[in-house]
């Protein structure tokens, strides 16, 4: 078998006749704040190691791997503890995610991995539970006989008009006597609607989404304002741990009140784009999004070559026995689903470390400071650092333990100071124009076929089997235009045929140098 040609080895200098040189040196389409090394070192030794394992096995991007792994200890903490900043100042230790990343990124097999324990324990409830749930089916079918019986006796005594006093007295009482059903918990969400959530939250007011298509906020760009604007503030609620009310059309509200929910949510930057290009006023006005840890990795895709996985992953089997015995502590609920959380204080150490992190950050987010775009996001990072120290010191020092170290909230500012430099970079590529996003699809697609389908690329090409949003002639010229502004491309006319007619085609190009970026980019 012949080898396979390298793409560096691929050049088009015949075919444009060798205009290398005779273009300018190419300019980035957009000047962006670089991505950070994920803090990896500052985690407890045992969250450190889970997440390498998780990595070896799934080869994601580090920062989903440990938003997924932080997502499953937010769930299992959130429902013992409560975390006090100071005096006055308390609240969840609920945690929202959000990670941009590409269909494909591998959400779902490193979710799998840390959200293992979480799925047992709730199927050990739900067998526990169904002798239970058995008794109270019988007294439902039973309790629904005799109110059958009520209503059929009012229906003769009105057909007779006979007085019916009696029976509706008893029928009041009967409805009093109606089974409350089991309260089982239920924690673990893929993807729910915001209306069956609700009800949910009032069945067991703990859970947790975790989803790769984060559909129960994002999904919704077919809706209303109105619908949005509930949607969004129901999910600022539940952040909070304030009081859900949801009218329903058919049955009874919803009200909820001092429930703990986590949101490890994966998007598609352009899913996120085109939500926010429609309601980036509710989002951000609301203060939806300044809630969210936000992480946008670079992408491992094509970088992820086969290797064995190693035999046996002590370091997440660890992890996962201890969000099992998290679990098994079980969050108190009374009679009426009101939740009853231990609440945590920061030793005077930790209270240090948090007070000049609070100072720090509300420095930088003024007039000329680093977070001043941010100034939303900014403003909720100490309340997210104190939640990230309740939900690591409660992992680490087990159940009991309510004074948070220094330890652990340091851990928590650092992670902090790293996801406020992810907010501002995913500030700043939310406001990308629509025209140089268009510019750099067009980019990527030539670059596809130079370097991966060693071809050349013809203008028809892009018409006929380009992105979707370039097969309009004018969006088409204007990312030509846009690239060829910033030096990114060059057009030719190649000949055509065998080279006795005058026939040709037009083809488009890129300079060495953006097909270098290329290579380094793809790995190639």
């Amino acid at each position: 078998m012949s080898a396979i040609p390298k793409p560096a080895s691929f050049s088009f200098a015949t075919e444009k006749d060798n205009l290398a040189g005779k273009y300018e040196t190419p300019v980035p389409l957009r000047t962006s704040l670089g991505a950070a090394p994920y803090p990896l070192n500052a985690l407890p030794s045992l969250i450190k190691e889970a997440i390498y394992e998780a990595e070896e096995s799934c080869k994601a991007p580090m920062a989903l791997i440990a938003a997924s792994a932080l997502s499953a200890i937010s769930a299992a903490v959130q429902g013992l503890v409560s975390v006090q900043r100071s005096e006055g100042l308390s609240g969840p230790a609920s945690l929202f995610f959000l990670t941009l990343a590409a269909s494909g990124e591998r959400k779902t097999s490193v979710d799998n991995l840390f959200s293992k324990a979480i799925r047992e324990w709730e199927l050990e409830q739900k067998e526990a539970a169904k002798p239970v749930m058995a008794e109270y089916h019988a007294d439902m079918t039973a309790w629904q006989t005799i109110l059958e019986g009520y209503k059929s006796a009012l229906k003769a005594s009105a057909q007779k008009r006979m007085p019916s006093d009696d029976i509706a007295a008893e029928l009041k009482g009967h409805e009093l006597e109606k089974p409350l059903q089991p309260r089982i918990p239920s924690l673990l969400y893929m993807d729910v609607t915001p209306e069956k959530f609700a009800i949910e939250l009032e069945r067991w007011p703990v859970a947790a989404i975790l989803s790769n298509e984060a559909g129960i906020i994002f999904g919704a760009h077919g809706m209303n304002p109105e619908s949005v604007m509930r949607n969004l503030s129901q999910m600022n609620v539940c952040w909070d741990g304030g009081l859900l009310k949801r009218d329903r059309a058919t049955t009874q509200s919803v009200t909820v009140e001092g429930m703990r929910v986590t949101l490890g949510l994966q998007i598609q930057p352009e899913t996120l784009r085109s939500f926010l290009s429609k309601n980036i006023g509710l989002a951000r006005g609301t203060g939806f999004l300044a809630r969210f840890l936000v992480s946008h990795p670079d992408s491992t895709m094509g970088t992820r070559h086969f290797s064995e996985v190693k035999t046996g992953q002590p370091a997440i089997a660890a992890f996962n026995a201890r969000i099992k015995r998290l679990l098994d502590a079980r969050p108190q609920v009374d009679e009426f689903g009101n939740l009853t959380t231990t609440y945590l204080t920061l030793s005077p150490a930790a209270k240090e470390l948090w007070v000049d992190f609070y100072n720090v950050v509300e420095e930088d987010l003024g007039k000329g400071g680093p977070y001043q775009e941010i100034q939303d996001v900014a403003s909720k990072a100490p309340d997210n650092a104190a939640r990230l120290a309740a939900c690591l010191h409660t992992f680490c020092d087990q159940v009991g333990s309510t004074e948070i170290d220094d330890h652990s909230m340091r851990t928590a500012t650092v992670l902090m100071q790293w996801y406020l430099h992810e907010a501002i970079r995913f500030s700043g590529d939310m406001a990308v124009p629509q025209e140089v996003r268009d510019a750099e699809l067009l980019e990527e697609f030539l670059a596809e076929i130079i370097l991966r389908k060693m071809d050349i690329p013809r203008e028809s090409h892009v018409a006929q089997s380009g992105p979707n949003s370039l097969r309009d002639k004018k969006k088409r010229d204007s990312a030509v235009a846009t690239l060829h502004q910033h030096h990114r491309i060059f057009r030719w006319d190649r000949p055509t045929g065998n080279g006795k007619g005058k026939s040709t085609e037009k083809c488009l190009g890129l300079p060495d140098e953006v097909l270098a970026e290329w290579r380094e980019r793809w790995k190639l």
